[in-house]
């Protein structure tokens, strides 16, 4: 018997409505599911994100004064040393602009020079691990980037959000003197704020002693929206001072981002504040390597509660972090009091009824790891992982709404697109995803389709691409490969 749905005309609720109202009610949850440490982020009572927390301790990110033990020309590449017996890999690509602390670079690398590495890849196996002479710093807004001059911008931007960043960042920057013909200025008067030079050197730190490689930045996706959901700066700010001018500006009163409203002000405001605070601490950690010895690590990896706190989910998805783990909930605390504007903690302690089963874990994840997808209206997915791609099989199933064929294949559609758009995220899809959406005959619903699929999928913390939609209604996604997908972490 086909299920029947009511036409209701009355009441039109937003996708950012939709997401607002799931925010009001996610948690993130850290909690043990089959032997392993993993947080889920549950909004509404469903399931959305998954991630399995890492048994060894990753290295990535971490920045190390690493020496080189051998060059080889012939596969473009050099072996540097960061710890006693430790050889990673470097391409030469990587080091066209190092920071050697034994001599001046002159262009070439020689065995014996001690540089600054930072990690790239974890050692896997066999495999070595990967650094690069290019070192990053980043925060909520923006990454310090070395080795390019250049100011780049997020390639998550939409065209409208990007150009209108480029705006507002050209004009916060060419007004403070920090850049110019959108190249950050190669001088730390300018990189750095006046409270920042002043607290520098209160701390005995010369930049008039410092070198100052070649430095660009990229400006991050959450820039768009400054001060909505950021996180502390990794930089020491002093409060109370100025940190939004730079020592070399003409105008250090001015803190606006663009002759506006007062709300423009804010945000430039915000994003100086976190612009300067990643060049303080950008100074302090080349200061600091000019008096460290050789395989010293200048910079610790960010611990893995940390980098699922940061990489799995924005905290404008989530109102409160929850585990049962007395061990995790001190690394949680530790992350919530260095980042005042982190969500509250809590541990949950109740052996009548324990904290997966409060949140029905166990079904949400058969849930999540099954074949087929139902959706409200009747409709199904059918999700079929492949060795080269993922297919997404759209079908109507028990939808029945008395309409024509068009609307009823406009309205699975646009309900497949949000359920795609989720489980790409849940599943942790990667690579090359084709969706098969319900035929439709009209250009307008497929465009309507297309944008809402596309909106959905740039909030994604993870590059998504949807690329273009067939004559078939074939739809053709990409998604970076950032871990293995979730049917392979629970087998």
């Amino acid at each position: 018997m086909s299920r029947q749905i009511p036409v209701k005309s009355t009441l039109n609720i937003s996708d950012k409505e939709i997401s607002d109202r799931a925010a009001m009610e996610g948690k993130m949850l850290f909690t043990s599911y089959r032997d392993q440490e993993c947080a889920f982020l549950i909004q509404r009572n469903r399931l959305t994100a998954v991630s399995v927390l890492p048994e060894k301790a990753s290295r990535l990110g971490a920045i190390y004064i690493g020496q080189i033990k051998n060059i080889a020309r012939s596969i473009d590449a050099c072996f540097v040393e960061i710890a006693d017996g430790e050889i990673c890999f470097l391409p030469l690509k990587k080091a066209l602009y190092p920071y050697l602390l034994n001599r001046p670079y002159n262009g070439k690398l020689a065995e014996g020079d001690t540089l600054l590495v930072q990690v790239e890849r974890d050692a896997q196996k066999a495999k070595q691990a990967s650094v690069t002479a290019h070192i990053s710093l980043s925060n909520d807004y923006f990454v310090l980037a070395m080795g390019q001059t250049q100011i780049n911008y997020s390639t998550r931007l939409e065209k409208e959000q990007k150009d209108r960043l480029r705006k507002r960042v050209s004009y916060l920057f060419t007004e403070r003197v920090i850049a110019r013909n959108n190249r950050l200025i190669q001088d730390w008067d300018s990189l750095l704020s006046i409270s920042s030079a002043k607290q520098l050197k209160a701390d005995s730190i010369s930049t008039d002693l410092l070198s100052l490689p070649p430095t660009g930045c990229i400006v991050r996706t959450r820039a768009a929206n400054p001060g909505t959901d950021s996180s502390a700066p990794t930089g020491t700010v002093n409060p109370g001072t100025d940190s939004s001018a730079p020592t070399g500006t003409v105008n250090p009163g001015t803190d606006s981002s663009a002759p506006g409203t007062t709300a423009e002000d804010a945000a430039g405001t915000e994003l100086m504040r976190q612009f300067f605070a990643l060049t303080e601490e950008y100074a302090r950690l080349l200061h600091t390597a000019k008096y460290r010895s050789c395989f010293s690590c200048l910079r610790e990896a960010p611990c893995a509660v940390e980098t699922v706190l940061q990489g799995l989910a924005s905290e404008q998805e989530y109102q409160e972090i929850v585990t049962d783990d007395p061990g995790l909930y001190q690394n949680l605390l530790k992350y919530c009091n260095s980042h005042p504007d982190a969500k509250p903690l809590r541990l949950y302690q109740d052996d009548m009824l324990p904290l997966p089963r409060l949140y029905s874990i166990e079904s949400k994840m058969e849930t999540a790891l099954e074949r087929r997808v139902w959706l409200k209206s009747g409709g199904y997915l059918v999700i079929e992982p492949t060795e080269a791609l993922t297919v997404i099989d759209v079908n109507s199933g028990k939808y029945e709404s008395g309409r024509g064929t068009g609307e009823t294949a406009l309205t699975i559609n646009l309900e497949a697109a949000r359920e795609v758009a989720l489980q790409l995220r849940l599943r942790n899809m990667s690579g090359i995803i084709i969706v098969d959406f319900i035929n439709m005959a009209q250009d307008t619903d497929k465009k309507q389709v297309m944008d809402l699929l596309k909106q959905l999928t740039s909030t994604d913390r993870v590059k998504t691409t949807v690329v273009d939609m067939t004559p078939l209604g074939l739809v053709e996604i990409t998604r970076k490969k950032i871990s293995k997908p979730l049917r392979e972490q629970f087998r």
